[in-house]
């Protein structure tokens, strides 16, 4: 693996030229001017060549180094547990380099007439990839662990306020069907002389129409928490540990079970024909609960500079998310675990 200021410099170098690259297709024309002007004047083909693969390298590299990076330190940290979402992540990461690339492929070795051409198409494809990549920020584990970063007391102490709190059981219903909803469609078309035509026609769909969408809370008259807390969050090997937190409410005995079963019965008996279409879902959990994932540092001194949300927003508009989202599992841990909540309706139980 090569030094920590070695790959600072690499990747700031590789964000700077992508963010350049990226103002050229987005057309600014005064940049692609400058460049042109200044670095590509009177260039020979085997020199912009070599520019060419100088950029390849540098938008590559980052990904390539977390993957070898990743294969080899998965042996050493068994707890190494990527999310699948690495993989969509992977996707966006290569298909940015792929259109950055063939964009510099045209802008260096063609002709600007066949650049000119490719232009409109490479912008509207980068377009619709800095979409994904942004939606992805949001959706993801990474942005949600960054941005509950704690330290390893102050999440133990959240675990153990967890463990005060109530748990629910809702019964959810939503009923709906569909209607057929007219519409009408304008449709201009043009004709081999080059005059332009508009015709109008209806056009028919289906529409759904939600005519019920009810939560039922089921009560829950007694419950104790049975969560075991004695097991350490950290490891001696890993200061760094995302947390992962799940609840399971379950009956403490066959009667409240057999008694969950009869309302869980009756609710969906109440409400089965409500409409044409009538789904049903059970939905638990704790009260107030504000998160389910932590990153926790044993010192928060030693929390690196480029491991926050912003900084992962950045990556995330470059080909380099993927490699930071390896990064953050290569120098972290998982640990998940479980609050568990018993319930009772017909004694009181001892907590």
């Amino acid at each position: 693996m090569l030094k920590k200021s070695f790959q600072t410099t690499f990747t700031v170098c590789s964000i700077t030229i992508y963010g350049v690259s990226l103002l050229v297709i987005f057309d600014a024309s005064w940049l692609a001017e400058h460049i042109q002007s200044t670095l590509l004047k009177n260039s020979s083909y085997d020199r912009r060549s070599l520019y060419f693969l100088a950029l390849t390298v540098f938008l590559t590299f980052p990904n390539l180094l977390a993957m070898i990076s990743y294969l080899k330190d998965r042996k050493r940290n068994p707890e190494m547990n990527h999310e699948f979402s690495a993989f969509w992540r992977f996707l966006i990461d290569f298909a940015i380099i792929t259109v950055t690339l063939n964009f510099l492929d045209n802008f260096l070795l063609s002709n600007p007439k066949f650049y000119q051409n490719n232009l409109s198409k490479t912008q509207t494809w980068m377009s619709i990839l800095l979409g994904l990549s942004f939606i992805l920020f949001w959706v993801f584990q990474p942005f949600r662990f960054l941005n509950n970063i704690v330290s390893m007391q102050d999440a133990q102490t959240y675990l153990e306020e967890l463990v005060q709190r109530s748990p629910y059981i809702h019964f959810h219903v939503q009923a709906y069907h569909y209607e057929t909803q007219t519409r009408f469609v304008t449709e201009v078309h043009t004709d081999a002389q080059g005059q332009a035509r508009t015709t109008t026609r209806t056009e028919t769909y289906q529409e759904r129409v939600t005519t019920l969408n009810r939560n039922q809370p089921y009560n829950i008259k007694f419950w104790r928490d049975v969560t075991n807390l004695k097991e350490p969050l950290s490891s001696q090997q890993f200061r760094i540990v995302k947390i992962k937190i799940r609840t399971l409410i379950s009956p403490v005995d066959s009667r409240t079970k057999q008694h969950y079963d009869e309302e869980w019965s009756s609710f969906r008996r109440q409400y089965k024909n409500a409409d044409t279409h009538v789904d049903f879902s059970v939905r638990s959990g704790l009260t107030e609960i504000k998160t389910d994932l932590l990153l926790a540092f044993l010192d928060l001194k030693e929390r690196p500079f480029f491991l926050n949300t912003f900084f992962y927003f950045a990556a995330s508009l470059t080909p380099f998310a993927w490699a930071y989202s390896l990064w953050l599992d290569r120098i972290s841990a998982v640990s998940e675990k479980t609050i568990l909540k018993e319930y009772s309706q017909y004694e009181r139980l001892d907590r």
